[in-house]
């Protein structure tokens, strides 16, 4: 350090010792602040800012090489850089560019002499940055000595010869936008800050790329709370921590599947179109009582109509030529043999398509007939608003038009588990030895009044064997439990009303109880 130094204060050509002397302390603080540090950014940053000082210049950039591109990891006077920035970019291409010559690139406003890609890219910054000289240096790791030997040094030694000749790590830029330093002076001076700079990025870049080194230097720092003064407290949070472990691993707590739930009618029924239509009457409507058979709603079919009418006419037609052949045959002691066959057969022929006709319009009355919705069970109407969704609208087959429950029955509950938390279901059952005829506990609250827990039991043969599509869970398993009817009627509870249903699964330990489902989580995107 002292050697670069002096050299470069012999090419500084100052004429008073005082002069000497203050450039001698800034190299000297410069040389000092570089090495302080061993994290990469820190020194990248330090080389930038003292860097600007000691030459005097506007800006000092450092940019690192990361593969074959180069990225800028510090400007002097700013804090933070932002990479998405036009400058930016442009900058860590030029770097680019020149790092991939291997030669230093010293800018004055010429370019005729600048292979094609670095002189795109050094006007394409020059537009940006309005740098009147520019020098990007590129930064080479200094070679060492690999021997002892007695008459060159120790081993490791940098070897000054070759101290430019290693492997390119980044790039040091250096500008004069408003500043007017002398080429020389100039030249001298970033000779002297890329010296130090790049064995003290060069040794930061080694030190930062050792194994695991973020971990080490973790574990580095967290030594304070082995210190006499913090054992006590590391000591006290071990234990505690050791506790709460020890208390998740061997407490027992009820392992309970968490599901959503209806209420329902164990006697309900949705009542369908058998036949396309229109309504022309709706019957009854929300919360009306409803006796069975009785006509929930009536249908219009025009075609049914048609078809009814052309029958009805060809019935007509064909009773008139069978009185034409029976009038023909009533003398028969006029026809001859042949024609009397003749008739007969026609007679015959004419019967037949009256069975067919008659078998027609029977079934075209029982299509008719359907128009005729009725109700297939005593109950009530609890559909919302049926007259206004149904009243002169079309229909077509199948479509649900309203349900109609039996509410003196009893309420049933219908739980739908998520797909991903059976296999903790069918674990307890297996774990257990239970049968299909055997009960599982279910404790459930209703939507309305989450104050009052109540308990069902759900037969396991109820439970669905197939998983069907849910637009919030992604796909559930259907079950259905028996509630406790006293408790369940004291609060009256409508049909339809929403729970939120556990189904217990034994007791398990409680860090597995609280935590399962971050551990199946972490499972499922990470293994």
């Amino acid at each position: 350090m002292c050697e670069l130094a002096a050299e470069w204060l012999r090419s500084q050509k100052l004429r008073t010792l005082g002069d000497r002397q203050t450039l001698w302390q800034q190299a000297d603080s410069f040389a000092r602040a570089t090495h302080e540090s061993l994290d990469l950014k820190e020194t990248a940053y330090i080389v930038a800012n003292e860097g600007r000082r000691l030459i005097g210049c506007d800006r000092v950039s450092v940019a690192i090489k990361k593969g074959r591109n180069c990225k800028v990891q510090s400007i002097s006077g700013q804090d933070t850089i932002e990479n998405r920035s036009n400058i930016v970019t442009a900058l860590n291409n030029l770097a680019t560019r020149v790092v991939a010559a291997g030669e230093p690139l010293w800018h004055d406003g010429a370019t005729e002499d600048l292979p094609p890609q670095i002189e795109e890219a050094l006007e394409d910054y020059v537009d940006q940055s309005y740098g009147r000289n520019i020098a990007v240096l590129p930064l080479r790791e200094p070679e060492r000595r690999l021997g002892v030997d007695n008459d060159s040094g120790a081993a490791g030694e940098i070897d000054r010869d070759n101290a430019h000749r290693g492997e390119v790590i980044g790039a040091l830029i250096v500008e004069q936008i408003e500043s007017d330093i002398p080429q020389d002076v100039f030249r001298a001076r970033c000779d002297l800050v890329y010296e130090h700079g790049t064995r003290a990025i060069a040794n930061s870049r080694a030190h930062s790329n050792l194994f695991l080194m973020p971990v080490w230097r973790t574990l580095g720092r967290a030594t304070w709370v082995l210190r006499a003064r913090t054992l006590p407290k590391t000591i006290g949070v071990i234990a505690l921590v050791l506790v709460v472990v020890l208390g998740l691993t061997f407490i027992k707590k009820d392992f309970n599947l968490e599901a959503e739930g209806t209420l329902v009618p164990s006697e309900k029924r949705e009542i369908f179109a058998p036949i396309d239509g229109e309504v022309v009457a709706v019957n009854f409507d929300h919360d009306d009582t409803v006796k069975q058979n009785d006509i929930l709603i009536e249908l219009r079919n025009r075609d049914i109509e048609i078809q009814i009418a052309d029958i009805e006419g060809q019935i007509q037609t064909n009773i008139a030529e069978q009185a034409k052949v029976q009038g023909q045959l009533s003398r028969r002691q006029l026809l001859k043999p042949s024609e009397l066959r003749s008739l007969q057969a026609e007679k015959n022929e004419l019967r037949a398509k009256d069975l067919v006709l008659q078998r027609k319009l029977s079934l075209q009355k029982d299509r008719k007939e359907e128009l005729n919705i009725k109700s297939p069970i005593q109950g009530t109407v609890v559909s919302w608003d049926v007259e206004k969704n149904l009243r002169l609208r079309p229909i077509m087959t199948g479509q649900v038009l309203m349900e109609v429950a039996d509410l003196d029955q009893n309420l049933v509950l219908e739980v739908e588990l998520p797909e991903k938390r059976e296999g903790h279901l069918d674990e307890y059952i297996a774990q257990q030895g239970l049968s299909t005829t055997d009960q599982l506990s279910v404790t459930y609250i209703l939507a309305t009044d989450p104050d009052e827990p109540m308990e069902a039991r759900l037969l396991i043969d109820s439970i669905s064997k197939r998983a069907d599509a849910n637009e919030e869970h992604g796909a559930v398993i259907k079950m259905r439990a028996d509630p406790d009817q006293k408790t369940l009627r004291s609060l009256q509870p409508r049909p339809g009303a929403k729970v939120i249903a556990k189904i217990y699964c034994g007791r398990r330990s409680s860090g597995f109880v609280f935590f399962h489902e971050i551990y199946e989580w972490c499972h499922k995107f990470f293994f």
